[in-house]
């Protein structure tokens, strides 16, 4: 085995390793994988595209287990979109020969576009190795993630909206929405309006320039803010966890194809071609 495995894939070290246990035993099954070989040792230039393109393929066999077991992690996800995406290129390769048993193989191998979108529009392009402390899910994924990470960041967005709200509602152009780590969130106006503020103001803090007040609302945001890390976590791996099993009801599609990017590998092996060639 060692002389002859010089697979680009893990799938296709281990189905090399089950074919020589198990070698066929039917002439014409025999024929057509000697088939498969003799044109790939033809045509040079098609089995060294083959094997620069496969040699980006995952072990989808690997990855497949810990997604069907609950083992899996956001880099795995990751890792298996990236190693699907060179099987689109496969196909195109396998799809210019000729041989029959590259037919079947080229109906088998499903490039699995659609599983690897739904990864990247999910999950960030480098994840943290745990799955329980946030960090995994892309902005724009879920607009409640994005709003409490504005939260939590200082409220940006929200503060904005909440001061465009106060102004129009009092009147007071020059009334500003703030927030500081010892104070909280507040609402300013200058000593010169303070006449103006309704009576659900409560007066948080007195300036010189002015006073400083808190309403209803910002006492919420307040309170949103204590739980928003907890809250971003858990509808994180909420995101995560769905993911994860809409791929595992997947699982019969991925290892069909990892089966036949395997038995690519193992035709296209210079070793092995090598060695049967002079069956032939």
């Amino acid at each position: 085995l060692w002389v002859l495995d010089r697979t680009a894939t893990a799938m296709g070290g281990r189905l090399l390793r089950s074919w020589m246990e198990r070698p066929l035993l039917s002439p014409a099954l025999i024929g057509k994988r000697l088939s498969a070989v003799d044109e790939l040792v033809k045509k040079n230039i098609d089995r060294e595209e083959l094997i620069l393109a496969l040699k980006d393929v995952t072990d989808l066999e690997r990855v497949t287990a810990r997604i069907v077991t609950g083992a899996a992690n956001a880099r795995d996800l990751v890792a298996l979109s990236g190693g699907c995406r060179p099987i689109a290129k496969l196909r195109a390769l396998v799809g210019e020969l000729a041989a029959p048993m590259f037919a079947v193989l080229l109906g088998e191998m499903d490039d699995l576009t659609d599983l690897c979108d739904a990864i990247d529009a999910a999950i960030v392009d480098e994840p943290p190795f745990t799955v329980r402390e946030g960090g995994l899910i892309r902005d724009g994924y879920d607009a409640e993630i994005d709003r409490l990470r504005d939260v939590l960041s200082g409220g940006k967005g929200t503060l904005a909206a909440i001061e465009a709200q106060e102004k129009e509602k009092t009147g007071i152009k020059n009334l500003r929405v703030g927030y500081t780590r010892v104070f909280g969130y507040y609402i300013e106006v200058a000593k010169g309006q303070v006449g103006q503020v309704p009576d659900s103001y409560i007066r948080k803090q007195t300036l010189v320039s002015g006073e400083r007040f808190i309403t209803p609302e910002l006492k919420e945001l307040e309170n949103t803010i204590l739980t928003a890390k907890e809250r971003i976590t858990a509808l994180e791996y909420e995101h995560f966890q769905t993911l994860r099993q809409q791929l595992a009801a997947q699982a019969d599609r991925i290892l069909r194809t990892a089966n036949a990017v395997g038995a690519l590998d193992v035709l296209a092996d210079r070793n092995v071609w090598m060695d049967t060639s002079s069956c032939m």
